[in-house]
């Protein structure tokens, strides 16, 4: 049966791709067979990640009926298998359909579909929540963050999403910042990974691979695999 995981934050910059990215690369590295989906409708960022062109059809092909869901599906050379997703469509309520629809397609053809969902609470989130097993939910350790983590929690859970908890990424270790233990208690879900501040992130978006395979003994990067290791039990 294929696992679906959508990766969301109702807050841009927390790092949000950088998690579904490696934490699919993680996964797949772990010998799941794994699809990584880009359902960012705003700003889509896998392939910059991945280091790869965005093809001429993506996701968003799909949602114009114009492909099929086999029809965007790319091998990347990490073993990763990419749907991407590109910003030159404007969402509108007969896509959300289109997407769920799109998700059953690829029951049966991986063991753990990733998604990316867009950096927003609009309605292209939402679908991206609702035929999702679980959600993962990524964070910053300062106090608007926190908030927007806490609004998605309640929104995944509206849809029927199980939060399965949160990431907290970028930490410094400042006096400033919200500890883990009360962002758990904030967000009344356990704290699955703590990533920290890694300027090899960065570096590996500008050498154009992945960080699991740029700086594979990075912090971030076991941090990632610990997640991986999580989901994988």
């Amino acid at each position: 049966m294929t696992r679906f995981i959508t990766i969301a934050s109702a807050k841009g910059g927390v790092g949000k791709t950088t998690t579904a990215v490696n934490t699919a690369l993680a996964l797949s590295h772990a010998g799941k067979n794994v699809i990584l989906l880009d359902a960012d409708m705003t700003v889509p960022a896998t392939t910059y990640h991945l280091g790869v062109e965005t093809p001429e059809h993506t996701l968003h092909d799909v949602l114009e009926g114009k492909k099929s869901i086999q029809d965007v599906l790319y091998a990347h050379s990490s073993g990763l298998r990419l749907i991407p997703s590109s910003n030159a469509l404007k969402w509108q309520s007969t896509h959300k359909k289109k997407l769920s629809e799109a998700l059953l397609d690829l029951v049966g053809k991986a063991e753990i579909v990733i998604i990316d969902s867009s950096a927003t609470l609009g309605e292209h989130t939402l679908a991206a929540l609702k035929p999702t097993d679980e959600t993962i939910i990524v964070t910053n350790p300062d106090l608007p963050s926190v908030m927007a983590a806490k609004k998605t929690v309640l929104l995944a859970q509206e849809t029927g999403s199980v939060v399965a908890g949160i990431v907290v990424n970028r930490l410094q270790n400042r006096s400033y910042e919200i500890p883990i233990e009360e962002i758990a208690s904030l967000t009344r879900k356990p704290v699955l990974a703590a990533v920290p501040e890694d300027r090899n992130i960065p570096k590996a978006i500008s050498m154009r691979k992945p960080l699991l395979q740029a700086f594979p003994s990075s912090k971030a990067s076991k941090e990632f695999r610990h997640l991986a290791d999580l989901l994988n039990i």
